[in-house]
């Protein structure tokens, strides 16, 4: 019995603290003429919170908990600290707009608690992502096609960021499309492939998960996570396969600024695409008879097209 007693002692104690602190903070709001704020009951976005490096945020002693377009909500324990400062000036720099908030300590605290979850949705090795050889071959063993992809995809909405990613590049791999298109509608996104040179919707994506995927997909591109009215292109590399035997595809990322967000558009250099055999262009079998003849040839000749349409022959 004398357990619970010291046990529910113990959280007076620590409640009346907090309390006690809270209310210093608010008297001193009034001094510096800055709106107090309680971040223990605070909404903090994950993404806000990336616009400052931890150790900076904590050495400082601030934080960026909210993000309205380029405005900034920043809880500050003391604005006249010269770490904050120099925060607030490089923040100013890269043209965002600010409000200040005076916070206690255990705010931030609390506060600072949410960079543990960045790593398990964003902190990824720029330039590369690495898809599993397994998940390709469910793929083809289920039979690859956009209903597929879309029950796969949406799967993942309450899994991780990682997940989501690899399965939507993963059947974009398995359909051949040659284009992965985000698009942030006003309630929902539009994830759309492009299939012979037609766009294809697959699924609609809840806006939690397409704010992740735009910043993985920034991080896994190079690009800049807090430019967000400027068009940006960058380029990352899927990695398939182990042990030496591993295909790399090139992706180019373009991101548009739009009126409900950042369009995406992922370009996929597939190298196998262009493999195509002579049949599949749509050749008639002579034709192919004689291309096929020719190829085996050493100084073989084809008659190819020039630039300007006049017919040429060019030695293979």
């Amino acid at each position: 019995m004398s357990y619970f007693q010291e046990d529910k002692s113990k959280r007076k104690l620590e409640l009346l603290k907090k309390r006690e602190e809270e209310d210093s903070v608010k008297i001193l709001s009034q001094k510096y003429k800055i709106p107090y704020a309680d971040l223990t009951i605070f909404p903090i976005e994950t993404d806000a919170i990336k616009m400052v490096d931890e150790n900076k945020a904590r050495g400082a002693e601030l934080i960026v908990f909210q993000t309205t377009g380029r405005n900034l909500k920043i809880g500050v324990r003391n604005p006249e600290k010269q770490e904050v400062k120099i925060v607030l000036k490089k923040l100013a720099e890269e043209r965002y707009s600010y409000d200040l908030f005076l916070v206690s300590r255990l705010s931030l605290e609390h506060a600072w608690g949410f960079y543990k979850k960045i790593p398990d949705e964003h902190s990824v090795s720029a330039g590369t992502i690495e898809i599993q050889n397994t998940l390709l071959a469910t793929f083809k063993k289920e039979g690859a096609n956009l209903t597929q992809v879309k029950e796969r995809v949406e799967k993942t909405f309450l899994g991780k960021t990682t997940e989501a990613l690899e399965i939507i590049l993963a059947g974009a791999l398995n359909t051949d499309a040659s284009d992965i298109h985000i698009e942030p509608e006003k309630e929902t996104t539009r994830l759309r492939f492009r299939l012979d040179g037609a766009l294809h919707d697959v699924t609609r994506l809840p806006p939690k998960l397409y704010s992740l995927l735009l910043s993985r997909i920034k991080l896994l591109s190079e690009l800049k996570l807090n430019i967000k009215d400027r068009a940006q292109d960058g380029r990352f590399t899927i990695k398939i396969g182990h042990d030496g035997q591993a295909l790399d595809i090139e992706v180019r990322t373009s991101v548009l600024p739009g009126p409900h967000g950042e369009n995406i558009v992922l370009r996929i250099l597939n190298p196998k695409s262009i493999e195509v055999s002579f049949e599949k262009l749509g050749m008639q079998p002579w034709i192919v008879a004689l291309m096929e003849k020719e190829l085996k040839k050493p100084n073989g000749m084809i008659l190819t097209t020039g630039p300007t349409g006049s017919g040429k022959t060019t030695s293979l």
